[in-house]
């Protein structure tokens, strides 16, 4: 008889100070993915109608755009928003990055708190990324503050 190989888990969550669990950057996507409900977190600053099987349409909370008609669109079952007005989208970490002005990694951290993770410190070789990441906030936030949206 055959053996079945065996799956490998992903590297287990430690518990760090706090009391939140750490967890690897792969590992907080998916985390955020399962347990927030984006229908929820956008509740929390636009009142959504149901328009359908899991789906939701309501006016954009989104900053910059005053919809009077609603255009944003939530898809429960993929976790994915969409405004049809303004042309914003993405996902629960990208809705609390736009809503709170905040670089992604940040919106991540908030998300995977209230959920009771954190992530795991970062590696060295990690540094640049980081960075970059910085970078890329800031040329965004810059671009769009010239341009008034």
């Amino acid at each position: 008889m055959q053996a079945s190989p065996q799956r490998q888990e992903p590297s287990s969550p430690t518990r760090s100070k706090g009391g939140l669990t750490a967890v690897s950057d792969k590992e907080s996507q998916q985390i955020i993915r399962e347990k927030i409900s984006l229908v929820e977190l956008v509740s929390k600053y636009s009142e959504l109608r149901s328009s359908g099987p899991g789906k939701y349409i309501g006016n954009c909370p989104l900053p910059g755009h005053d919809d009077s008609t609603p255009s944003f669109n939530v898809d429960e079952s993929k976790q994915v928003f969409h405004c049809f007005g303004c042309k914003g989208g993405g996902n629960a970490t990208s809705f609390v990055q736009a809503m709170e002005n905040i670089p992604r990694a940040q919106a991540t951290e908030k998300l995977l708190n209230s959920l009771g993770y954190t992530r795991q410190p970062r590696r060295p070789e990690d540094k640049p990324l980081d960075l970059m990441e910085k970078l890329a906030w800031t040329y965004h936030r810059n671009l769009f503050a010239a341009s008034g949206k």
